[in-house]
């Protein structure tokens, strides 16, 4: 007796009927094989049905052909029972039958074709879709792809909506959808395209413009169509500022407080109706710039040489810590010099000392943040009161030191100013004569790397001899305050070298000269004064 089939499988829809089976175990004759089978609604095989009973031929079946399927029959009854058997054939003889039975589906049609899907959500890396439901169905498949109609099956669902996960940014995707039930699938619904969200892009870059105002950039991720941008003084914000087109790039931020922390990010889309934007960008921070000293008035000093500065006091919202920087110049709108910086922002007033008596001085000041210095004040100024030093038309003075004088007296005598005639066996009183000690100047400010500020001692009321005879010895420099940012050298005469010491930042060096008097024993006034060097390393 022949060896049987094995594993009979049977398979129904509503009207079909399939059956498939495996080759008879090891051993079986090939040389000679063939198979005869029944289909019937009754298990006695009395009521053959027809169908499709063909087998492979004799000789030409191989085990690799299994397992062998079968349509056994189409158009059939729904909700009937079937039944089938199957046997194998070769030079031994008939096997036995493989048998079994299988129950179409009830009676029923396949569902109506869903309708064009709606695209309800696009986020990056994901489309999700939804569609009314159709009657009958018992579930959707979906058909997803980046060209028109497309024919992959992407996923099934039981209900109508359907996330599309892992897509790629800026691409279009093509939708479309079949209705299934036990009778069998719907044609394909109408297909809906939708264009993948852009990728998030990155933060923007605020830029300091001024204590009020802002300006925000960004870049464009590829295919960018919109964007939008948020800001506000908290981290994250919500609240929108602009939406502009592809192209635009920078957006004045206005009507800011000064020395305020503002925050922004951005959303970008490819999608010219905004209804679908890109997940926020980190945020981007900045601190405006501090205001502008306000109020500033100069006024005569008490002392001579000196005017009395103020002003009010000014730091915004205070997020940085605030110096204020004073300038000053000798006409307005003129060439101003720095006279004091770092001044803490708890200080309102400040004396310049040190000036040329009936001078007017013309001042004006700036803060100064870690993010920035503001603009200058408007000018205020002052004019030093009239010197009271040594007039030297009119002083006796005592020559015993001068030694210049021929058969003019001994040590101790004083003599007139007139009585000095400027013969050439004489010199004049007043090439020897200061009337007093004015002022330190610098030939440079803003003093950058590897460079220094040549300092110069300066007199009222001296003659040319004076100044040529002056020594080195009567000068007494020092630095008194930003001492670590620069040193002095190569003192000749009245002058001397300020050095910057090349620390990064702006930093102010206070320098200091004492003359002591050899030629005018009469001269007891402050005979120090102080200058302020800018250092600037950066």
């Amino acid at each position: 007796m022949a060896k049987p089939f094995l594993n009979l499988t049977l398979t129904a829809n509503n009207q079909t009927v399939t059956a498939s089976f495996d080759a008879p175990a090891a051993g079986w004759d090939r040389a000679d094989s063939s198979g005869n089978s029944d289909f019937a609604t009754d298990s006695g095989f009395s009521s053959n049905v027809t169908s499709s009973t063909s087998h492979p031929a004799p000789g030409t079946t191989r085990e690799s052909d299994f397992p062998v399927t079968f349509i056994l029959g189409t158009n059939l009854t729904p909700g009937t029972t079937y039944h089938y058997r199957v046997r194998h054939r070769d030079r031994q003889g008939f096997s036995s039958y493989l048998s079994g039975n299988v129950t179409t589906a009830a009676a029923g049609s396949v569902p109506n074709a869903p309708g064009t899907p709606n695209v309800t959500d696009i986020q990056d890396g994901q489309i999700s879709i939804s569609w009314i439901a159709v009657s009958g169905a018992s579930s959707y498949k979906v058909y997803c792809g980046t060209s028109s109609n497309p024919t992959t099956e992407d996923g099934t669902t039981t209900g109508n909506t359907y996330t599309k996960t892992g897509t790629t940014a800026n691409t279009t995707y093509y939708f479309r959808l079949k209705a299934t039930n036990a009778t069998g699938d719907s044609a394909f619904s109408s297909e809906r395209q939708a264009l993948s969200m852009v990728t998030t892009p990155s933060a923007p870059s605020p830029v300091v413009a001024t204590p009020t105002s802002n300006t925000i950039t960004w870049s464009e991720v590829t295919g960018t169509v919109k964007t939008r941008l948020f800001g506000g003084t908290s981290a994250n914000p919500t609240t929108t500022l602009t939406t502009v087109d592809s192209g635009t790039t920078t957006f004045s931020h206005t009507s800011l407080n000064s020395n305020d922390q503002y925050f922004y990010r951005i959303k970008q889309t490819n999608d010219s109706s905004l209804t679908y934007l890109s997940e926020f960008s980190s945020d981007g921070s900045v601190i405006t710039l501090p205001p502008t000293p306000a109020g500033l008035s100069a006024a005569q000093g008490s002392g001579e040489g000196e005017i009395d500065l103020s002003w009010s006091q000014t730091v915004g919202q205070g997020h940085l810590t605030v110096t204020y920087s004073i300038q000053r110049a000798t006409s307005s709108g003129g060439s101003f010099t720095t006279i004091a910086g770092s001044i803490s922002s708890g200080t309102t007033t400040f004396t310049d000392t040190g000036l040329n008596g009936s001078t007017t001085f013309f001042y004006r000041m700036f803060s100064t943040t870690s993010a920035g210095s503001s603009p200058v004040s408007s000018e205020a100024s002052a004019t030093t009161a009239a010197s009271s030093g040594p007039n030297p038309t009119n002083e006796s003075l005592e020559l015993g030191k001068l030694n210049v004088l021929a058969n003019r007296g001994s040590d101790g005598a004083t003599v007139s100013i007139q009585d000095v005639t400027g013969n050439t066996n004489e010199t004049s009183l007043k090439d020897f004569f200061v009337g007093g000690f004015t002022s330190v100047t610098k030939n440079t400010d803003n003093v950058g790397p590897n460079s220094f500020a040549l300092l110069t001692a300066n007199f009222s009321n001296a003659g040319d001899r004076f100044l040529d005879k002056v020594a080195k010895e009567r000068f007494s420099w020092s630095i008194t305050a930003g001492g670590s940012f620069g040193s002095l050298s190569n003192q000749s005469g009245r002058t001397i070298r300020c050095n910057s010491s090349n620390s990064f930042g702006s930093h102010t060096v206070t320098v200091s000269c004492t003359w002591t008097p050899i030629f005018n024993d009469h001269v007891t006034a402050n005979l120090t004064r102080t200058v302020n060097v800018q250092m600037v390393f950066i």
